[in-house]
């Protein structure tokens, strides 16, 4: 992600979660200086399968939908990325392989690690 920052790339946080416990996972993993903008439950009337999370973080950031890719490891999340206009891979942390890909995930990884050592092998 730092890579991809020092470049000019976006990233938000969208959660249908509390605000102080999103702050509180990105301090204790010591990545709360990595984003851009944080969406949370109390930013949104509608949850997830809706896309108005992922729509809202996208307008925060100037970036049209089209443009941008969401990461999700659950079914609803998957279905609002995509409701959204927008990319989505999905995540294996969840929902294995087979449902990530049974719900229209654009492409399915076991972990951001996985997709972190595609990246860093270029």
């Amino acid at each position: 992600m730092e890579s991809l920052i020092k470049v000019g790339f976006p990233f938000v946080v969208g959660l249908s979660t509390p605000r102080e416990n999103i702050e509180a996972v990105m301090s204790g993993a010591r990545i709360e200086g990595l984003f851009h903008e944080i969406v949370a439950a109390a930013d949104v009337s509608r949850g997830k399968p809706d896309p108005e999370v992922f729509l809202k973080a996208a307008g925060l950031i100037k970036v049209p939908p089209k443009r941008c890719v969401v990461f999700e490891d659950s079914v609803s999340g998957v279905e609002a990325g995509l409701a959204g206009g927008m990319k989505v891979i999905g995540l294996t942390t969840t929902n294995n392989r087979d449902m990530m890909k049974q719900c229209g995930a654009s492409l399915v990884k076991g972990s951001f690690e996985e997709i972190l050592a595609v990246v860093d092998s270029k």
